[in-house]
């Protein structure tokens, strides 16, 4: 037992067991220290200062307001950043109040201030104020400028305590109603110095009078009856227990349970049943103070009473004092909580008074005291409790259920949990079986239950039967020796190898068998070596993977076992812990934050990579998981909860009670879980600890709102001829013109439990492509926005349940007129019309044109038109004179036959004459005349006929002749029948001619009424002889047939009706086929045969 710690009640050594038993104390009543209520003091924020606040509001959007009577000035709060509004006497369009003392906040979200000075009116929307003033000439106006509470009903009118009574302001007509004392109506108001004003649940108005500053019994409570405007008073009565215990009346109040309490001056602590009007008393028992009551009465000052009964969200009832601080009782186990002055047990309040507070649903109490300070409590405040211990490092273990080891920089602490003894070991100069150094910087127990303690000087093996240590030290003359001094991590892997990093001596491999190691050192020769020789942390993976932690800048490295090579990963990060989840996922925690390994992409990530709205951006130092798999990360800047879904991060910081100075930083790689699933993480100062099943997080979303909006540097205000046509906070779109395209935002989120310095994420979508970071009501600027849609968005993180919260606005950057789709139309049109016009031009122009080139081609092909009608005609008179030459060829048998018979006669009539010219000579030479004047008649009469056959003949030439000359054109008088008959005759002569063996029968019919008519004769003349022809071939091809009885005939006739002359030929032959008749008026359509 000499290598044992010599004895635990040495000097030494006292100090040190005693912290420990304080520290085991407190770890077995922590499980209940995040019920713990934190007074959390505000002290301003950008640049503010607060001073004494008077009263609390919250308006509809969820901002506090403050009036602040120090400072002149009513305040605004989103929980991290601050708006003063004064009083400026020069500026009417601010705060009316110089001395503001009351506040309201109405259902429409205007603030409204009482104070010294009247009434004022905030819209927040416009930013305007409306002030309301005392006028002694208006019976309508304000009592009093001295206003000390207000209160809207639910009818929608405004009450107001004044110094002169309590005045009704109808909003409609702005006019005011006054109800004053008057000391000869017991049903008018008790006292005209109005000081609480309160609607219960039914409706009822009461009212609290008196002033506690002055001592008289002036005052009381006063019931209010909305049909005949009068008052019921309760009073103090000192011969009736059942009235009030005083008469100076501030505090009214209505609990979720319907109980009615009254607060008073004294010990003046009552609840009211409001049917029979009795009171009951809840006086201050010395003898129980955990009884329900006030604190008790401070007569030193003179004027303590109750200055407000509130209940909060976990139904606790609230009782502030003037003078001795704040009762919180719990109807359920019926005890008082104490805050405040020498009496306060718990410390957390130092100031000995209350003078207003404001409880919100979401677990907030705001309070105020006469010592000018600001106070938020947070009932749903996660409290992370720290437990001192000095000169902890980072290494604790547990043993078994009764035993916990603590490593620290003056020895290893083993503590019996059930009786509080300890020992603790330490470096002995003279025992080589103590421990190598007392700075203990890993605790580790294998699968053996074996110990193995890493020190500042080698690794060590604990012998819990013996107690003693063996050392595992460096020699630099022994390769196979420990690497080096400082022991970072202790690791047995699945086949029971122990690995052990060293600080600037890589990784060592022991063979406990032998006790001696293998080195795995860095080598700038080989790429396979270990990144760097600083481990940090050691984490087996999958089969015959061991991951390496590394903190000189190698990041991560994955060792293959049986190969002994080493692959890279996060080059040039830190790393300072590394955890495997339940899923099998390495986790990397690093100065630069939190990555992830993916197997299947065989890289790390950052969390922030896979989902930008759950990084973490700061130093990780430590990871570990609960017994549902979350992980809770220890950081520089706290403390955070990733869900296990790891969608959702929570941080807890400050406000829950982690420090995160630079003298107070977590260790890296000190995150530990006990058996009982309480989780651990050491600092510098001690431990935290806690239980992760106690933390019941709020669910809410923050509050995000626009607050300011700007257009070429120039705020903007509510207005309707405007961009900005109502507030910003109910605006959902913004309609700018295209030279309005440079403008700002500010904005806010309302977030009361982490007031850090908030970060917000902001962008204009469809013109930026990333999120932006800015803080609360930054001014963030666009310029020269190009004309188009788009919609502004902000969102962040709750930080207190890591739930995200968004809001937007649409944001329309009209184009110039002339870019607008109508002046496009109107282009479009205007273009439509230039073209047509231009088209009508062009057409006119190309018209002209090609009708002078027509003209022009006109002119040529007339002429060539001419010529080759010329042509035509003559090709034509041409063909027409063939053809009558050709007919005429065909009738010179007929007309030479014709001209014979003249001939004949002729020659006949001439032989005669010439005989009788010879009698005639020799009757004249007889003497005898009378036979010669026979003579000479007969020759006569032969002349004549010679003449006539002369004439006759004659006639058929010219007829031959007309005939084959062209046609003149010209109608004369001509005898159609004696043309018809002619040439019937000179047709059929024509046709014998060919064939002699034709004959046919020609008759006439012809009309003499006809006479001669206008034609023109050659024409007419040869349409008849045409026919004639036609009639005597189609005879002619008939007899060819020989067809008995057939006797060719051929009848010509004339007739005249009315002012028309037929013609017609008719003949016996085959005549037309029926399937040619209607071929028969085709030019050059013929039934002979070619040629």
């Amino acid at each position: 037992m000499k290598n044992r710690h010599s004895s635990i009640t040495s000097t030494l050594q006292y100090k040190f067991y005693f912290i420990l038993g304080f520290i085991i104390c407190l770890c077995n009543i922590s499980s209940a220290q995040p019920q713990q209520l934190k007074f959390n003091k505000i002290e301003g924020s950008n640049g503010i200062s607060l001073g004494k606040i008077n009263a609390i509001t919250q308006d509809k959007k969820g901002f506090m307001w403050f009036s602040d009577q120090t400072n002149g000035a009513i305040i605004k709060y989103d929980g991290i950043h601050m708006t003063m509004y004064r009083h400026d006497p020069k500026d009417p369009n601010t705060l009316g109040v110089n001395y503001p003392e009351c506040l309201f906040a109405d259902p429409s979200g205007r603030i409204w201030v009482g104070g010294g000075g009247g009434l004022s009116r905030f819209d927040p929307g416009s930013g305007t104020f409306t002030h309301y003033r005392h006028d002694p000439n208006d019976r309508g106006g304000l009592s009093s400028n001295a206003v000390n509470a207000i209160h809207m009903d639910h009818l929608g009118y405004l009450w107001l305590g004044t110094a002169e009574g309590l005045d009704r302001l109808d909003l409609k007509t702005g006019k005011f109603t006054h109800f004053s004392h008057d000391p000869n109506d017991p049903t008018s108001l008790s006292h005209n110095k109005v000081r609480a004003i309160y609607e219960d649940r039914e409706g009822t108005l009461w009212i609290g009078t008196g002033v506690p500053w002055v001592h008289n019994p002036e005052g009381g409570l006063n019931r209010f009856d909305r049909n005949n405007g009068t008052f019921t008073r309760y009073l103090h009565d000192p011969n009736d227990t059942n009235s009030l215990a005083g008469n100076k009346v501030r505090a009214i109040f209505e609990d979720s349970k319907g109980n009615f309490w009254i607060g008073t001056d004294k010990d003046g602590l009552h609840t009211l049943d409001r049917k029979t009007g009795k009171f009951t008393r809840h006086s201050y028992d010395p003898k129980h103070p955990e009884k329900l009551s006030r604190p008790p009465v401070n007569t030193v000052i003179g004027y303590d009473h109750i200055t407000f009964i509130l209940e909060d969200a976990d139904e606790k009832i609230w009782i502030g004092t003037a003078g001795n601080g704040i009762n919180r009782y719990d109807p359920e186990n019926q005890k008082i909580t104490h805050f405040g002055n020498d009496a306060d047990k718990t410390g957390t309040f130092p100031d000995n008074s209350g003078w207003w507070a404001y409880a919100s649903n979401d677990g907030l109490v705001w309070l105020t005291t006469q010592q000018e300070n600001l106070f938020k409590i947070d009932l749903r405040n996660v409290h992370i409790p720290h437990f001192a211990v000095e000169g902890l490092n980072r290494s604790l273990m547990e043993e078994g259920s009764f035993f916990m080891w603590m490593g620290t920089n003056n020895g290893l602490v083993r503590k019996n949990l059930k009786n509080g003894n300890s020992q603790r070991f330490v470096d002995e100069a003279l025992n080589n079986n103590s421990l190598s150094s007392r700075f203990i910087s890993k605790i580790y127990k294998d699968s053996e239950n074996v110990l193995w303690i890493g020190t500042a000087n080698g690794l060590n093996r604990y012998n819990s039967q013996t107690e003693n240590f063996t050392r595992y030290l460096h020699n630099p003359n022994d390769s196979t020796s420990l690497s080096g001094y400082a022991i970072s991590d202790i690791y047995e892997d699945r086949e029971f190898n122990l690995w052990v990093g060293v600080d600037g001596g890589g990784l060592n491999l022991l063979d406990r068998d032998t006790g001696k190691f293998t080195h795995f050192r860095e080598d700038n020769k080989d790429p396979s070596s270990i990144g760097d020789d600083h481990v940090s942390r050691i984490l087996e993976g999958e089969t015959n993977e061991l991951w390496i932690g590394l903190s000189g800048n190698g990041g991560v490295n994955k060792m293959d076992r049986k190969t002994g090579a080493f692959k890279q990963y996060l080059q040039g990060h830190i790393t300072n812990d590394l955890y495997k989840d339940k899923a099998g996922v390495i986790w990397a925690g690093t100065r630069n934050g939190l990555f992830r390994y993916y197997q299947t992409l065989d890289d790390f990530y950052s969390l922030g990579d896979e989902n930008t709205e759950i990084d973490i951006n700061s130093v990780v130092m430590s990871i570990i998981a609960d017994n549902e798999d979350n992980l809770w990360i220890s950081s520089l800047s706290g403390i955070y909860k990733l869900n296990k879904s790891r969608d959702n991060l929570i941080h807890f910081g400050k406000e829950s009670g982690v420090i995160t100075s630079d003298g107070d930083r977590l260790f890296k790689a000190s995150g530990y879980k006990a058996n009982d699933g309480r989780l651990f993480f050491c600092d510098s100062r001690g431990y935290y600890s806690f239980y992760p099943v106690d933390f019941k997080t709020s669910l809410d979303e923050l509050q995000l709102y626009f607050t300011s909006f700007w257009v070429n540097n120039r705020a903007l205000v509510p207005d309707k001829n405007g961009p900005l046509k109502e507030s910003l906070f109910d605006t959902e779109e913004l309609l700018l013109d295209y030279n309005e395209n440079e403008f700002a935002f500010s904005f806010t989120a309302i977030d009361y439990r982490d007031s850090g310095d908030k970060i917000l994420y902001y962008k204009l979508q469809n013109y930026d492509t990333d999120w932006r970071e800015a803080r609360v009501e930054d001014k963030v600027n666009y310029f020269k926005v190009p004309p188009g849609n788009y919609i502004f968005q902000i969102k962040t993180v709750n930080g207190i349940n890591g739930i995200w919260s968004e809001k937007s606005i649409d944001v329309t950057i009209a184009p110039p007129w002339w870019t607008t789709w109508w002046a496009y139309g109107l282009y479009f049109v205007l273009f439509i019309v230039g073209i047509y016009a231009m088209d009508r031009y062009q057409r006119k122009r190309l018209l002209e044109k090609a009708r002078a080139e027509t003209k022009e081609k006109e002119l040529a092909q007339a002429k060539e038109i001419k010529k080759a009608y010329a042509e035509l005609k003559a090709t034509q008179s041409q063909l027409i004179q063939s053809e009558k030459m050709a007919s005429l060829g065909e009738l010179t048998a007929g007309i030479a036959h014709e001209i014979q018979n003249p001939l004949n006669f002729v020659n006949n009539f001439s032989e005669v004459s010439n005989e009788l010219i010879d009698e005639m000579s020799e009757e004249i030479a007889k003497g005898d005349l009378e036979e010669a004047k026979a003579i000479v008649e007969d020759i006569k009469q032969n002349l004549e006929k010679i003449n006539h056959h002369g004439k006759r003949a004659d006639a058929i030439v010219k007829g031959m002749l007309q005939h084959s000359r062209s046609s003149s054109g010209v109608k004369e008088p001509t005898d159609i029948n004696e043309l018809a008959d002619e040439y019937l005759r000179l047709a059929y002569h024509g046709l014998r001619a060919k064939d002699k063996s034709f004959n046919a029968t020609m008759e006439t019919d012809f009309d003499d009424t006809i006479g001669k008519i206008n034609v023109i004769p050659q024409d007419i003349g040869r349409v008849i002889l045409n026919l004639i022809t036609n009639a005597f071939y189609a005879t002619a091809e008939k007899k060819k047939k020989n067809q008995m009885g057939y006797e060719p005939e051929v009848t010509v006739t004339t007739k005249k009706e009315g002012e028309k002359v037929f013609i017609s030929v008719k003949d016996n032959g085959n005549g037309i086929p029926k399937k040619l008749l209607d071929k028969i008026f085709q030019p050059f359509f013929t039934t002979k045969p070619t040629g």
